[in-house]
């Protein structure tokens, strides 16, 4: 799982597609990338048309060929990879963003899951999978 500021790699030289380019080469065909990518307004989402109101990155990762948006309208996900349909199949019927059907409970029961945070700086509190427990 990828929680990123484009803002925070201001002395990063390349893209936004660049920097997701890379870590899909380094997760390779066996692994899933997960972003959050929740819209702007909870109550009312479209999840093919709302922008991501989690950043540059995550709206660069959703207009990937391949990736899935998660059906729930709290604390969406993109996700692309080989686990994609596991991590957002039932979204929909989460009662909050981190409950049993959430992409984050999902995630973190998969073996080896990861999370990497870029430009975050060293005390993020704004982390979704930090309000899972």
């Amino acid at each position: 799982m990828l929680h990123a500021s484009w803002r925070g790699l201001f002395n990063y030289e390349g893209t936004p597609e660049s920097v997701i380019d890379t870590i899909i080469n380094l997760i390779g065909k066996k692994g899933t990338l997960v972003m959050p990518c929740y819209g702007r307004n909870k109550f009312h989402f479209d999840v093919d048309k709302d922008v991501s109101a989690a950043g540059v990155l995550s709206e660069t990762f959703r207009n990937y060929e391949g990736v899935r948006r998660s059906h729930g309208s709290h604390f969406a996900c993109v996700v692309y990879g080989k686990n994609t349909e596991y991590i957002i199949n039932e979204h929909e019927f989460s009662k909050y963003g981190f409950d049993e059907y959430s992409p984050y409970a999902k995630f973190v029961k998969l073996e080896n899951s990861k999370i990497i945070m870029m430009g975050l700086g060293k005390k993020s509190e704004k982390l979704s999978l930090y309000h899972l427990p």
